[in-house]
């Protein structure tokens, strides 16, 4: 079985330094792969609610994400 570790990309912890740490650790451990998701952006004035919570606004540690091809 291959096993691959998401890259701490998004919200607070999403740092360069916090990439490469996990990156470089995750490397030692053998895992087969890293992962992100591709999504950029963030809707500025969104015309539906957002379905993830009660109020139907995006939480705020969703709007940081690092571009993941960089």
């Amino acid at each position: 079985m291959k096993v691959g570790f998401a890259l701490p990309h998004q919200g607070p912890v999403a740092t360069r330094e916090n990439m490469r740490m996990v990156a470089t650790e995750a490397e030692k451990m053998a895992y087969d792969s890293l992962w992100t998701n591709e999504r950029l952006l963030v809707p500025v004035k969104a015309k539906t609610a957002y379905p993830g919570n009660a109020d139907g606004v995006l939480d705020e540690e969703y709007k940081n994400h690092l571009d993941h091809l960089t």
